[in-house]
């Protein structure tokens, strides 16, 4: 990673130890009369935030994780929101907006960018509200630029799997050749577990908290009951997680069969079906005779975390949101790994088809690696009616 504390090219300074922010903040603060402040910024995120900064990201600039973060050029930005706050001029007498008045967690550069300009702020409900559109490919190729929209298109779907099957190379390679990855076991899971609820928990301390993504499943009444019972295990299994395996701290830590036969007794693994989505899709699905919706609020940044290639895999075919992810991860050399076409499902990891109904669904219930890895995602459940109001 290139050193940042050098000049940027509009002449503002970015000091070590700045946040991601924050540095948006001191350019638009140091910018002089005469210099094009949508140019500038342009210059900036493909220098500084092709990095893979991000609001969520309130640790130094140098260590931030590798979230999946940003568009590389604000200049092919398809979004509005970005273009006006580009072209929004800054009062010479402005104060530079506060930590306090910057939500972090936004996801992208034109999120972190409205704030910055802004120094008001949209308001936690308005973000969280916002935050929903990620259930849509639309979201997903906004941060394409045109150029990588039309190689992911409908048109050209098979020659850009074809070549990302090629760039991603075999997941596994064993002596009689390669073969698609096995995904993760259950052990695998606690595992990386512990290094995810540490990260969740660090964004929920957050002095601005993170907003917070929505899933919703139609299921029937009978899942729904399961999954209410289930929630009486759910703090007692991210303790285990974050003992790395031990029942209790300090103690031994379980693996291998005992491990597996801990966590698949005692209601112990959330009881899912098979996928989630956005509100809309749910609402289409009736299960059984006496059907329900049921909504999985994440915790706070979540989902900046959900979509990333360490723990969610793509069904490669189609067009839409998986394609569009595939890009974004591409840009740093990072790959997804493979998950089947016809459920989106891998061990382990959070699987994304795209959809008939609804433009995708994430698949979290088609084995007991999965669902383990998805209730470490949640922050609380739910009954709600179709307009997503509290029900019974």
């Amino acid at each position: 990673m290139e050193e940042h504390n050098q000049e940027d090219t509009c002449g503002a300074r970015i000091q070590p130890g700045a946040t991601a922010v924050h540095a948006i903040a001191h350019l638009l603060w140091n910018l002089t009369p005469g210099q094009n402040t949508y140019e500038c910024l342009r210059k900036f995120s493909d220098r500084i935030l092709q990095q893979r900064l991000s609001g969520v990201c309130m640790s130094t600039i140098g260590s931030c994780p590798p979230i999946l973060a940003t568009p590389l050029s604000l200049a092919e930005s398809s979004s509005t929101t970005t273009h006006a706050a580009a072209a929004a001029p800054m009062s010479a007498s402005a104060a530079p907006p506060s930590h306090a008045n910057i939500h972090a967690g936004r996801g992208t550069f034109q999120h972190m960018l409205s704030a910055a300009a802004n120094p008001g702020g949209e308001t936690n409900a308005g973000a969280n509200a916002g935050i929903q559109s990620k259930w849509t490919k639309g979201h997903w190729a906004a941060l394409l630029t045109q150029k990588e929209r039309t190689a992911s298109s409908e048109a050209n779907k098979r020659k850009f799997w074809n070549a990302y099957e090629t760039a991603a190379g075999p997941a596994v390679t064993t002596s009689r050749g390669s073969r698609p990855s096995p995904g993760k076991d259950l052990a695998t899971v606690v595992s990386d577990g512990r290094a995810l609820l540490n990260r969740l928990d660090e964004l929920a301390a957050m002095p601005d908290t993170p907003p917070q993504l929505k899933a919703f499943r139609g299921m029937g009444r009978a899942e729904a009951n399961s999954i209410m019972a289930w929630t009486e295990q759910k703090d007692e299994i991210e303790a285990f997680v974050k003992n790395g395996g031990a029942i209790v701290e300090g103690g031994p830590e379980l693996d291998g069969a005992p491990l597996s036969r801990h966590l698949k007794s005692g209601n112990r693994i959330i009881p899912i079906g098979a996928h989630i989505g956005g509100l809309e899709q749910a609402k289409t699905y009736d299960k059984g005779d006496d059907p329900v919706i049921m909504e999985f609020k994440l915790k706070p940044g979540a989902d900046e975390l959900l979509f990333n290639h360490q723990y969610m895999a793509l069904a490669r075919e189609g067009s839409g949101a998986t394609s569009s992810l595939a890009t974004i991860a591409k840009r740093d050399g990072n790959y997804y790994q493979k998950a089947t076409a016809n459920e989106g499902n891998l061990p382990g990891y959070i699987g994304m088809k795209n959809e008939a109904r609804g433009d995708f669904s994430l698949s979290v219930g088609g084995n007991e690696p999965t669902k383990l890895l998805f209730q470490l995602f949640i922050e609380s459940v739910s009954l709600v009616d179709n307009e997503g109001r509290p029900a019974t």
